[in-house]
């Protein structure tokens, strides 16, 4: 273990492109982790109703999973690195507007729309840059990399935002996260810049690119909502903004505490299936447990687990990924797995609102059965 963390801060033997990634990703997701977790819960506490709260998340994805193919267009055309710094501006303008909620609450939805297209500008670039510039003998590490750094940075941002939200409000938390935006740009200005072409046709070119990866990434899009929506509110609703937040921190420190072990055994492929179902298996046990978290203490417990067998089935997965997008067309599949993803999310939150207009005291139950489900069928995926 003390050899992984000492190779995990050696980031100096890598790549100059893998250096502005990992950058921009450690100081860009402590930003957002500072106040990504809570915006369900900012709405709640300005009057919005459930629903309508995740009716903003349902248009946030929706909006990501609508403009994948466009980002991806963009893309292609003013390169990687363009586009992520122009879309800058876009996510500043995301956050001022939630700052200013009180004076545009009728917009709400076109905010979303903001995020959400702010949002997949940034990962199809960000995912085709880093798949570009990874080194194919040492691409399953740099995977770990490239999910452990921006967790170990961001592991203590939801406990901080918590505190900071407690004792000061939203508004100086909005500050510090558009000031972090900022400055998280800077590499992507030093070098030069990369583009790739993309045929942007609804066809198999990358829409139906491999039937197991559409299933892979559908179900993630699933399970990442899970813990976003139902779990967050469901902590915040029964211990309160600390808990909350110590939740959030707790989870991605159970990832960081397998990331890099676990993007390094996956180099190994035929190691990835044994990974997949454990992940799988252990998630889908940890979401049914949920429902009968009775202590904060035991969702603090449960939040690091689940972290874990995130790791577990996300690693494995971005692994293989990564190695058919340098095969076979990198914007294509990062388009692909970026549209998917985003399908999962925005399926699982409208069916979250459905749950919440039909059912009144068993919807958490329910939510955390249909990620149980979704998690269980990454074992028949697994290969």
């Amino acid at each position: 273990m003390y050899r992984e963390l000492k190779s995990l801060f050696q980031v100096s033997q890598l790549k100059d492109d893998l250096h502005e990634i990992y950058f921009n990703q450690v100081i860009e997701t402590f930003a957002i982790s500072l106040i990504s977790i809570f915006v369900p819960i900012y709405l709640l506490e300005n009057g919005f109703t459930m629903v309508a709260a995740f009716s903003f998340m349902f248009t946030y994805w929706a909006a990501m999973f609508l403009f994948t193919p466009i980002a991806a267009e963009i893309s292609s055309r003013i390169g990687f690195k363009h586009t992520i710094i122009g879309r800058a501006p876009l996510l500043i303008l995301y956050f001022s507007l939630l700052f200013l909620l009180d004076y545009v609450a009728d917009y709400v939805l076109f905010i979303a729309l903001l995020g959400g297209f702010s949002s997949i500008l940034y990962w199809v670039s960000t995912n085709a840059e880093f798949v570009k510039a990874t080194d194919g003998e040492r691409g399953a590490k740099q995977v770990g990399y490239l999910n452990a750094l921006p967790q170990i940075s961001a592991v203590a941002a939801p406990l901080i935002s918590a505190l900071l939200l407690t004792s000061m409000g939203f508004p100086i938390v909005f500050l510090i996260v558009i000031a972090l935006i900022v400055v998280s740009q800077v590499p992507f200005l030093l070098t030069s810049d990369y583009k790739e072409r993309f045929v942007m046709k609804m066809r198999k070119s990358w829409l139906f690119l491999d039937k197991r990866f559409f299933a892979l990434f559908l179900i993630q899009g699933v399970i990442f909502s899970s813990d976003f929506l139902f779990w967050g509110v469901f902590v915040f609703q029964k211990f309160g903004l600390i808990s909350a937040g110590l939740t959030a921190s707790l989870y991605g420190a159970g990832m960081v505490v397998f990331t890099v072990i676990i993007g390094k055994v996956s180099s190994e492929s035929h190691k990835r299936k044994s990974m997949l179902i454990l992940g799988a298996i252990g998630y889908a046990f940890i979401s049914i447990v949920r429902i009968s978290t009775a202590t904060a203490m035991e969702a603090f417990l449960i939040s690091v687990l689940a972290g874990i067998f995130t790791t577990l089935i996300s690693i494995p997965i971005y692994v293989s990924f990564t190695e058919r997008a340098k095969k076979e067309g990198i914007l294509n599949w990062v388009t692909f797995r970026d549209f998917w993803l985003a399908a999962g999310r925005s399926g699982f939150a409208l069916a979250a609102i459905m749950l919440l207009l039909f059912l009144s005291q068993d919807v958490l139950f329910a939510g955390f059965a249909l990620a149980a489900i979704a998690s269980i069928f990454l074992v028949l995926l697994a290969k």
